[in-house]
């Protein structure tokens, strides 16, 4: 295969940037479509197609490139997109495909060190907890501990069910990031009698000095606090810091009542149509008297046909047979819960 000109893929690149910054995403497919057709093993150019195919919730699009980005970071050797690749392989329901190519990557490599707390959470999203400590212990051999590496431990150690070494690496996490929310916050749950008095102290003093351009960590400061005073016996203060919270989280959810509305009332609608429909074509059967006779069911052992959309529980690229909607719903939710959990990365560590 001859190499692409690399002047060629420049001029696209630039020109898909321009389009996607300018919100048309219809040009900035047909410029990534060129790219891929020059050079297929660009990881980016199909990470950006799933992701945009995910925004237009066509599902099974979005996995189909998301695999293809996989076999480009394989195959380029270009593994500064492992993690972003992973994850969203994860966040699609192929976690086993994204552990597969995290387990392919060489672990001493620069890139991969440097992205190894969010390698970690992926392995630990898919349940490969003692896979994500491996990394994360070759990561802190290679380089210097920072807030999120001491952080994905600590969690990965209590998943393992290492409670006491699991404290003492959220205590180590605190001590690199003294205002770290989401810290404080797994600290209180996992282990709230590790000097409790201390851990409230530093509670106070986080919130006090938090920015309030970092609502998300203001949050789960006060979600830790609610922890402590409730444990304390203050139900009031308690209830107070639980809705400070709660008042925050909420801002920042996009959740529009209206809209979820007319989209109920948009199904209800379609379903009474098709109800009307399959009615209307019975009656009129029965009135020209050409109703066709009920089939018997195929015996049990004789072959029949089925088309691939009829076979039920099979899996489809991951999917295991749901629809568009279902998977759109289901990522919607991992990326939810990623974006919201602790153990993404909290702006202003």
């Amino acid at each position: 295969m001859t190499p692409p000109a690399a002047g060629e893929l420049d001029a696209r690149w630039r020109r898909a940037k321009q389009h996607l910054d300018a919100g048309d995403t219809s040009a900035a497919t047909v410029e990534l479509d060129a790219i891929l057709t020059l050079d297929p093993r660009q990881p980016l150019a199909w990470l950006t197609l799933a992701r945009l195919a995910c925004d237009e919730r066509r599902c099974r699009a979005a996995v189909g490139c998301a695999r293809n980005a996989a076999a480009a970071v394989r195959e380029s050797g270009d593994w500064g997109w492992l993690a972003d690749t992973a994850l969203l392989l994860e966040g699609l329901g192929e976690s086993l495909l994204a552990v597969r190519l995290i387990q392919t990557a060489d672990q001493t490599r620069p890139e991969v060190v440097a992205a190894a707390d969010r390698i970690a959470q992926c392995l630990g999203q898919a349940n490969f907890h003692a896979d994500a400590l491996r990394v994360l212990d070759a990561a802190l051999a290679r380089s210097e501990p920072t807030p999120m590496l001491s952080f994905m431990r600590a969690t990965t150690l209590r998943h393992l069910g290492r409670r006491a070494e699991a404290t003492v690496e959220y205590q180590r996490c605190l001590q690199l990031a003294p205002s770290y929310g989401a810290a404080m916050l797994m600290l209180a749950q996992h282990d709230r009698a590790a000097d409790p008095q201390a851990q409230l102290a530093l509670v106070r003093q986080a919130l006090q000095q938090t920015p309030q351009q970092n609502p998300l960590n203001t949050a789960m400061l006060n979600y830790a606090l609610f922890i402590h005073l409730q444990a304390a016996g203050d139900t009031q203060g308690a209830w107070a810091a639980l809705m400070r919270g709660a008042a925050i989280k909420r801002r920042s959810l996009a959740w529009q009542p209206a809209r979820d509305e007319e989209r109920v009332a948009a199904r209800v609608a379609l379903v009474r149509a098709r109800l009307r429909q399959g009615r209307r074509a019975g009656e009129t059967e029965r009135r020209s008297g050409h109703a066709e006779p009920k089939r018997d069911s195929p015996r049990r052992g004789a072959s029949a046909q089925h088309d691939e959309a009829g076979v039920r529980g099979l899996r489809r690229n991951g999917s295991r047979g749901r629809g568009d909607d279902q998977l759109a719903r289901d990522a919607h939710r991992r990326r939810h819960r990623d974006r919201d959990s602790p153990l993404t990365h909290p702006r202003g560590v």
